[in-house]
């Protein structure tokens, strides 16, 4: 092989066309830098002061569409979106107290109460 060829060994990831392949890779792991940027933003954002319209167009922004590429190429395993369902929660009420509805409700569709 060229010098400048390397094979990933087992258990190593290597980035294509924006998803993590490998043999034996951590699922977890290859999701950590988006994890990070998420954490990042939604922590910046919710220093603002929002309206709770404005939160859920910033949780499609910054959620939604940094998670929706990964998901489809790879799967997302069930605790980075139990994290993100975390992290969306404590952003939608952060500096609002508690929440005045639940989350099934917030989810919801606009004509059944919803954002």
């Amino acid at each position: 092989l060229p010098a400048n060829v390397k094979i990933a060994g087992d258990g190593e990831s290597v980035r294509v066309l924006g998803a993590r392949v490998g043999n034996e890779v951590d699922r977890i792991a290859a999701w950590q830098p988006i994890m990070r940027t998420i954490r990042g933003n939604l922590d910046r954002w919710a220093s603002k002061k929002i309206s709770m319209y404005g939160r859920k167009l910033i949780v499609g922004l910054e959620v939604g569409s940094r998670t929706q590429f990964m998901t489809m190429a790879q799967g997302m395993p069930r605790p980075i979106e139990d994290e993100l369902v975390g992290m969306v929660a404590s952003f939608m009420w952060s500096g609002l107290g508690s929440p005045m509805v639940n989350r099934e409700t917030l989810s919801a569709p606009i004509d059944r109460g919803g954002l």
